[in-house]
């Protein structure tokens, strides 16, 4: 699989953007949920406490939001 392809699935499972990292790295993207394939619900539990702890409040809200749906199905 092509870098960019990666990089591509790497920024759908992510709910954060470290706007100082650099646009072609990994490290630009955090608060990462899933495994390429799905949705990990364990992975969004944690995410959400991890991003409530630092105080990134937008994330934290939209990882309960998603865990809702998820928990919905």
């Amino acid at each position: 699989m092509a870098r960019g392809a990666r990089l591509g699935r790497v920024r759908r499972l992510a709910l954060g953007i470290d706007r100082d990292a650099n646009e072609e790295t990994k490290a630009r993207y955090e608060f990462p949920f899933g495994d390429y394939e799905k949705v990990h619900r364990c992975a969004v539990i944690s995410m959400e406490s991890r991003a409530a702890q630092y105080d990134h409040d937008d994330i934290a809200k939209a990882a309960k939001e998603l865990l809702e749906l998820i928990d919905a199905e």
